[in-house]
């Protein structure tokens, strides 16, 4: 595997974080949907109940709850917009990619296998006796040419304890 092999595959999670979000937004979108659609319905429910009582003496001000119903539909009808815009995202960068999130997940395994030997071939060679042997050497040699020490080895992917 190459660099440019490496770089590839951190788009490619990008583009894994990027679906899951906008699924769950999609999936967030929906349930605030079922709850407008719910609230909606109830207040149809309500208009229409007063509506039917007609008792003059008893007829409350429907104007505020009519009201009320046609800002939850806006609301709903807002919510619909923004769910089939999300439903396109989703699908656009699915489209993208067609690769499953099993291939990638798989491919991820790979190349975190891939950086563990990279990261034990390094080890190898920090450990060497030739390594050690040469260390004052390579102090000297840089500071002639005033460059700062190097920051010590940190393996990410191999369990280490040396």
């Amino acid at each position: 595997m190459n660099a440019q092999h490496l770089g590839g595959s951190a788009g490619q999670g990008a583009q894994i974080d990027l679906c899951e979000r906008l699924k769950r937004q999609n999936e967030t979108i929906l349930a605030q949907n079922t709850a407008l659609a719910m609230k909606q319905s109830e207040m149809r429910r309500l208009v229409e109940d007063l509506k039917a009582r007609k008792a003059p003496a008893e007829t409350p001000d429907t104007t505020a709850l009519e009201a009320e119903n046609a800002r939850l539909s806006d609301a709903l009808a807002q919510r619909a917009h923004e769910l089939g815009v999300l439903t396109r995202k989703l699908e656009e960068a699915r489209a993208e990619d067609p690769r499953t999130m099993a291939e990638l997940r798989a491919e991820l395994e790979e190349l975190r296998g891939y950086t563990a030997g990279l990261e034990y071939t390094h080890l190898t060679v920090l450990t060497s006796t030739s390594w050690r042997l040469t260390r004052a050497l390579r102090g000297l040699v840089r500071r002639l040419k005033g460059q700062p020490r190097p920051a010590p080895f940190a393996p990410r992917f191999l369990d280490y304890n040396g």
